[in-house]
């Protein structure tokens, strides 16, 4: 019985240890695409404290999502250099067109569009956000396209996926 007890405890030990040792940090994305509008659109939840510090990293100034002045246009900045689609071919990303966000003291919404030209088939869509600055970091795209339904896992190694807009006629 002691045994056991011991052998538990040691087992809960080295589990928190590895947890403390190796974070897990993740994005999460809602990816739509509105074939009536020909865009894609995006609500990325991210955590504040990641979103603020890698602003900070990327302008040299401390950045507070509620108080920043002109923050917004930061943060877009930043997206269009880490969410990035592109055509088949194409070296010159679409552009994307800022919506809104919401805030909180742990998280952070961003809502954004990718229009898209008419008659696209597919997009490669490159998803590297806070890889620069976050060991280990991981985006989830959960992608709808009518009844549709998949999920994308982006790491520093495979940050790049094709998302199927419209199948061949």
């Amino acid at each position: 019985m002691m045994q056991r007890f011991l052998l538990s405890v040691a087992l809960l030990l080295a589990l928190s240890t590895t947890a403390n040792a190796h974070p897990f940090h993740v994005s999460h994305a809602q990816v739509e695409f509105n074939a009536k509008s020909s865009s894609l659109e995006v609500a990325l939840h991210v955590h504040a404290i990641d979103l603020e510090r890698v602003l900070h990293q990327v302008n040299g100034k401390p950045v507070d999502l509620d108080k920043t002045k002109k923050i917004d246009e930061q943060i877009k900045k930043y997206l269009r250099q880490v969410f990035l689609v592109h055509l088949k071919g194409k070296k010159k990303p679409l552009k994307l067109k800022w919506i809104g966000k919401e805030t909180t003291v742990k998280s952070a919404w961003l809502y954004f569009e990718v229009p898209i030209p008419k008659k696209t088939q597919t997009v490669e869509i490159s998803h590297h956000l806070f890889f620069k600055t976050v060991d280990g970091q991981q985006n989830i795209i959960n992608y709808r396209n009518g009844k549709s339904r998949r999920s994308f896992r982006f790491t520093a190694a495979k940050p790049k996926y094709r998302l199927v807009l419209r199948k061949r006629k």
